[in-house]
């Protein structure tokens, strides 16, 4: 008997140290490398939260993931839009993380990003958003994600897109499930832990 409970002991801190060390992985996936069309911005890579859905709507969806490089710290945010218009993401379009709490935090990308059109006329960019520790540490303290504002660039008007005093376009994304709510702080806590 007490080699039984010595076992299942070792066992349940083996799967907890396991299950730390598997937050993050040093495999990098193509995806983080193919979906960025950037002229004045590279990076490559060294550590990355697993991909995680904040968006999954019949024709949106978007992901985003933490990444480690060079001692700084990127947010990866892949988006796509069904029935879109072109537009990219320049270094002046910030993403404003809006939170349950009623706290936002808000992000610059890393330099201008520009999209892929697709023949099915679906939208999709790929960027990464400079954060530094004290916003990663903001975003895991402030839990769960309510929805963002994405603002974008592009030479004409798009319908979808509201435009804010400043003319910026932007699109505002409100997140229902209780599931993608979580997953932001989520991947933050877990690139903090390296």
């Amino acid at each position: 008997m007490k080699k039984l409970t010595m076992l299942l002991l070792a066992g349940v801190m083996f799967s907890g140290m396991n299950l730390h060390a598997q937050c993050y992985t040093k495999k990098i996936d193509k995806f983080y490398t193919k979906t960025i069309r950037s002229e004045d911005f590279k990076v490559k890579p060294e550590i990355v939260t697993p991909k995680k859905k904040i968006i999954n709507k019949f024709s949106d969806a978007a992901i985003v993931s933490f990444v480690k490089a060079d001692n700084n710290y990127y947010m990866f945010f892949y988006i796509t839009r069904g029935n879109s218009s072109k537009f990219n993401i320049h270094d002046n379009n910030s993403i404003d993380l809006k939170f349950e709490n009623g706290e936002t935090v808000s992000l610059m990308p890393s330099g201008n990003f520009n999209a892929a059109k697709l023949p099915l006329l679906d939208c999709n960019i790929g960027c990464y958003y400079n954060v530094t520790i004290e916003q990663l540490k903001k975003i895991v303290d402030n839990g769960n994600l309510n929805g963002f504002i994405l603002h974008i660039s592009s030479d004409k008007e798009i319908p979808s897109a509201t435009v804010d005093e400043g003319g910026m376009q932007y699109f505002e994304y409100i997140i229902n499930s209780e599931n993608l709510k979580q997953n932001i702080s989520e991947a933050a806590a877990c690139i903090l832990s390296n």
